[in-house]
């Protein structure tokens, strides 16, 4: 967790950080892509 973000944040930053929290915290996508899937 923070080995990847501390090595692969060297300067996308912004972009490390995001995709590894997502990756991490597999329920949120799994919730928005249920409601997502659900509402259409």
């Amino acid at each position: 967790m923070m080995d990847g973000s501390s090595g692969s944040g060297s300067k996308p930053g912004n972009v490390t950080p995001g995709g590894e929290t997502f990756m991490n915290i597999p329920v949120d996508i799994s919730t928005m892509d249920s409601t997502s899937t659900k509402r259409r």
